[in-house]
């Protein structure tokens, strides 16, 4: 789940987890919600509501329970992580030590299953990801599932294959093709088409039936 209430009032960001939960409660399989950058409320605004409920990362605990947490899957223990941290205006990424205490304690539990454990923001960005990765390490982790990227990368953390994917509105950037120099331009999927256009040269490319559009923003 990712959302633009980054600057939007905790009345406002209301209104987007209305319409997500609105849709995912049609959803015919379970659905395991991980809070992400833009799921803390307030994090750019100029005077941020900091006594209003709901800010902070308390409208996304309102909707939808605990921001980590654990469940078993198949033959699977499955790990939701939260790095996301918000203080005196700043936001940056770290798996807090009650949430790392957690973590110990539940792995301790989990019966040998090996661990999938899925986060929004990926682990290089962690201030304290070798803590992390070395803990996770020493118990069997199989693969950690992240996003934010907005690319479909697999990368090797400590040993750990960590699958960064991709996001629903399409990749968000894109390495020119002029020889003379390489650059990157961000781009958002914005309707079905054969073609993927750069607006900044008007060249085309068939792109599996999907139109991207230069992202200005």
């Amino acid at each position: 789940l990712v959302y633009g209430a980054d600057t939007a009032t905790v009345s406002e960001a209301r209104e987007w987890y209305d319409a997500y939960s609105s849709v995912s409660s049609d959803f015919d399989i379970p659905a395991y919600n991980a809070p992400g950058n833009h799921d803390v409320v307030g994090i750019y605004c100029e005077e941020p509501p900091s006594t209003d409920p709901g800010y902070n990362e308390q409208t996304y605990r309102d909707y939808f329970g605990p921001t980590y947490y654990s469940f078993d899957c198949g033959g699977y223990h499955c790990l939701v992580l939260d790095p996301n941290e918000f203080a005196d205006g700043h936001q940056f990424y770290r798996v807090p030590d009650y949430q790392l205490e957690w973590l110990q304690q539940d792995i301790a539990h989990r019966e040998g299953r090996p661990l999938l454990v899925f986060f929004h923001e990926p682990t290089p960005s962690w201030e304290n990801r070798t803590e992390v990765l070395d803990l996770l390490g020493q118990h069997g982790t199989v693969a950690m599932f992240s996003g934010h990227w907005h690319q479909d990368v697999m990368i090797d953390s400590q040993g750990i294959q960590e699958q960064v994917t991709g996001a629903l509105c399409g990749e968000w950037v894109v390495r020119t093709m002029s020889r003379r120099h390489a650059s990157w331009i961000p781009y958002r999927l914005c309707r079905c088409r054969w073609y993927l256009q750069f607006l900044s040269g008007g060249r085309r490319r068939k792109a599996d039936k999907y139109h991207h559009s230069r992202c200005d923003g």
